[in-house]
C-alpha cells in the first residue's frame, strides 16, 4: 500500500545546529533555505538566542519587491529547520535605505 506521508528532514543534533549559526549576529544579512521554503531568500537577523535555539529574522525579499512595503512579520526559525545559511554583504540592504523599517535603518547605522 501506498503512502502519501512526506518525508521530512532529520532533526540534527543540538551541537551542529548551534554550530551552523555560530558567526551569525544580530543585524547580519543572511540568505537562509528552511525545511518549509524549497528557494533561498534574504532576511535580515533580528535576533540570535543560542541557549534556546532559534533565531529571529526579518524577511526582505517582500521589501525588495514591493516598492510600497514597509512592515513584514519578524519569524522565529528554530535552527533545526535552517537546511543552510550564509551571511551576505549588508550592502544589500542600501537599496532599502529609503524604507521605514526600524529594524533595516538601525542595520544600516554600521554601513
Amino acid at each position: 500500500m501506498k503512502s502519501d506521508a512526506k518525508s521530512y528532514p532529520v532533526v540534527l543534533d543540538e551541537e551542529y545546529c548551534k554550530k551552523k549559526v555560530g558567526k551569525i549576529r544580530s543585524k547580519d544579512v543572511v540568505s537562509m533555505s528552511t525545511i518549509w521554503e524549497s528557494g533561498e531568500a534574504r532576511y535580515l537577523v533580528i535576533q540570535v538566542s543560542r541557549s534556546q535555539s532559534f533565531i529571529d529574522v526579518l524577511p526582505l525579499e517582500q521589501f525588495f519587491s514591493d516598492k510600497d512595503k514597509v512592515e513584514a512579520p519578524i519569524l522565529s526559525v528554530p535552527f533545526y529547520m535552517i537546511e543552510s545559511l550564509e551571511k551576505m554583504d549588508k550592502s544589500n540592504l542600501l537599496f532599502l535605505a529609503n524604507r521605514p523599517n526600524p529594524h533595516i535603518i538601525k542595520a544600516l547605522d554600521g554601513v
